[in-house]
């Protein structure tokens, strides 16, 4: 997802509500489904210049977000665990990502660190289930990848300041449940009346994201 990483920075410079959005849904027995996109929508007007930028068409944009996410996907549908793999490709609204529905964490977290091109040694860990217990880590830092892209290309935007437009990027991550939501350890989360939904809105560029995060224990 390095290219992703790069594309959003460049984005940034030009455009504002940009999202990053995962949804999950857990069975009781830690089972379920996941949903991953990017939502370029917002800047729908803004990628011909964008593309110019980055040497490229907004043709050829929307193609490196198909091949971004086929690859993704073709080593995903070779998980133990894993299945429904499906491509999010919608040109129309500029949405891109995947889906697929997992039997456990253990073969989400390896489908998640393919997602995000994670090596296996590093042995990342996305989620932890436990009996009444869901827990979300970080161990991607989107953030920090976009941060050091845009040091990267700042000769690209030579005399643009990105300060002022990076309070824009949110990712969002909401999860449903069978059950009922005791308790979220995430001060920004929110609750669906129900309480089977936990939602978190973090714009990941802004000043309060430094005390903020996506992570969270989840308790039923």
């Amino acid at each position: 997802m390095k290219r992703i990483a790069l594309f959003l920075g460049l984005s940034l410079l030009f455009s504002s509500c940009l999202e990053l959005k995962e949804q999950a849904h857990f069975n009781n027995d830690g089972s379920g489904s996941f949903q991953f996109v990017l939502d370029l929508g917002p800047i729908r007007d803004m990628l011909n210049l964008i593309a110019q930028f980055s040497g490229e068409t907004t043709d050829d944009l929307k193609a490196d977000m198909h091949d971004e996410f086929a690859s993704a996907i073709q080593e995903i549908e070779s998980i133990s665990g894993i299945s429904n793999v499906q491509g999010i490709n919608n040109d129309k609204s500029f949405v891109y990502g995947l889906s697929f529905d997992f039997k456990d964490v253990n073969a989400l977290n390896k489908a998640l660190a393919k997602t995000f091109d994670i090596s296996e040694e590093k042995n990342a860990v996305f989620f932890e289930w436990h009996k009444n217990r869901l827990i979300r880590k970080d161990p991607l830092n989107v953030r920090r990848e976009i941060e050091e892209e845009l040091e990267d290309s700042k000769d690209m935007v030579e005399g643009i300041d990105p300060s002022a437009f990076l309070s824009s990027l949110k990712y969002t991550t909401e999860y449903t449940f069978d059950k009922k939501v005791n308790k979220s350890s995430n001060d920004i989360a929110t609750f669906s009346l129900d309480r089977k939904t936990v939602k978190v809105e973090y714009y990941l560029m802004s000043r309060e994201a430094e005390t903020q995060s996506i992570e969270n224990e989840i308790g039923f």
